[in-house]
């Protein structure tokens, strides 16, 4: 082209870029919409979600008609984003064509004014040479009409990419510290010194102290919000307190490599969750090969092994996603054995015995003392008689200890919160209700 004709070549090649500016114009007002969409089209598959696991309380509440139409207002504005991000993707490739061609008609107008002016010259330029030019430009300007169109698909591919972007780039949990040492065994007195914990700016726990001897059983008493659970979590350095000192023998939490240190805790949430895989999986989860004599030891601590036996495939029944097949009960039970199987020194049972009746209640509790000699116990629950026979027992309030001592201590004090959970409670079962 520069040897055929060098002005035109370079108003070819100063124009033709114009078509990205375009382009770049339309993918920004593109991506917006294409962001929106991805974050929408997130915000229903999440619903869909919830709606499919929570079946039956929707069934059971009534709820099917405002369930569609919280569906629909979200597929509409879903809709809606879709339509906006492709009629804007559209323009994309139109826009920059029209400019190329714009180039285009501008080359062939301004080729045939010097064919014109230089008719007769000693060197004219000819309808030759400028339908080679022309040729030539249409070749040049073609990979910038073909990039063009890819802008709009890579924009909505960056829209998507970015909430993974988001989410790579969320903190991680804070990593050990690189002194952080391995612990032989976890036993030991667990001790809460001037502990502090918030959520945001939700405080949880304030100045809090809690001694539990080595080997003994601590149980812990508390309305809802009163940060029992986060006490698990905070012994697990799931999270990290906000300030005071945890320790473990004497050491302190964060000087203990993590997952050394969970390892050596055993814990039963108050939701258990269980793979979609076998029950003896589930139970012996720590190993790749589980240990059958070791699982069904743990069951019948746990008085599961019975239910397990009626099951068809007895330790190999595949529970379902979730533990769908089984009981509240039954996988509160086979949580129990999960955390038996694991030989842990510290044992922490969050609210862990709610699902099941009284009679099984005890059974658990009168095999856990014969099978937790040597090992630090903590159990939370708001069921009094799970509590009464721990060593020692502490009331939570405000995220303070309100109140501590043994069951028959605790009953001494007029007016004291465990005593009212005491004779509330037992009232309700003279009346017939197993609370």
């Amino acid at each position: 082209m520069f040897y055929i004709e060098p002005v035109i070549t370079v108003l070819v090649i100063v124009l033709t870029p114009l078509s990205f500016v375009v382009a770049r114009f339309i993918a920004t007002h593109t991506y917006s919409y294409f962001k929106l969409q991805s974050e929408t089209r997130g915000e229903q598959t999440a619903y869909i979600d919830e709606m499919l696991g929570s079946q039956k309380v929707v069934k059971a509440f009534g709820r099917d008609a405002q369930n569609v139409e919280k569906f629909d207002e979200i597929n509409g504005r879903m809709s809606k984003a879709s339509l906006q991000a492709i009629f804007y993707s559209s323009l994309t490739n139109p826009c920059t064509r029209f400019v190329n061609n714009v180039v285009y008609a501008g080359v062939a107008l301004t080729g045939a004014l010097v064919c014109v002016a230089t008719a007769g010259a000693a060197a004219p330029f000819t309808v030759g040479s400028l339908s080679a030019l022309l040729s030539y430009a249409n070749q040049y300007t073609k990979p910038f009409n073909e990039i063009s169109g890819v802008v709009t698909e890579l924009q909505n591919a960056l829209a998507c990419a970015s909430r993974i972007f988001k989410l790579i780039a969320e903190p991680a949990e804070t990593p050990d510290a690189p002194d952080a040492r391995v612990l032989a065994e976890a036993k030991g007195e667990v001790q809460l010194r001037d502990v502090t914990f918030s959520y945001g700016e939700n405080p949880v726990l304030e100045h809090l102290d809690l001694h539990i001897p080595g080997g003994s059983t601590a149980a812990i008493l508390g309305g809802t919000g009163s940060g029992k659970s986060t006490l698990t979590l905070l012994l697990q350095r799931l999270y990290e307190i906000d300030s005071g000192r945890i320790t473990i023998g004497g050491a302190d939490l964060r000087e203990i490599r993590k997952s050394h240190l969970r390892s050596h805790i055993g814990i039963v949430l108050q939701e258990p969750f269980l793979y979609s895989r076998s029950i003896l999986q589930n139970i012996d989860l720590r190993k790749r090969e589980p240990d059958r004599a070791l699982a069904e030891a743990a069951a019948r601590d746990a008085c599961v092994h019975e239910d397990i036996l009626d099951f068809e495939q007895g330790y190999d029944t595949v529970v379902g996603e979730r533990g769908v097949t089984l009981s509240g009960g039954q996988k509160q039970r086979v949580a129990i054995a999960r955390a038996l199987a694991g030989d842990s020194d510290i044992l922490v049972f969050d609210d862990s015995l709610s699902a099941v009746d009284t009679r099984t209640d005890a059974a658990i509790r009168d095999a856990l003392r014969a099978r937790r000699q040597g090992v630090t116990t903590l159990i939370i629950s708001h069921r009094v008689t799970t509590l009464m026979e721990a060593d020692r027992i502490y009331v939570l309030k405000d995220g303070r200890v309100a109140e501590e001592g043994t069951h028959e201590e605790l009953m001494a004090l007029e007016g004291g919160i465990y005593r009212r959970t005491y004779e509330i409670q037992s009232a309700a079962v003279e009346e017939g209700d197993p609370a």
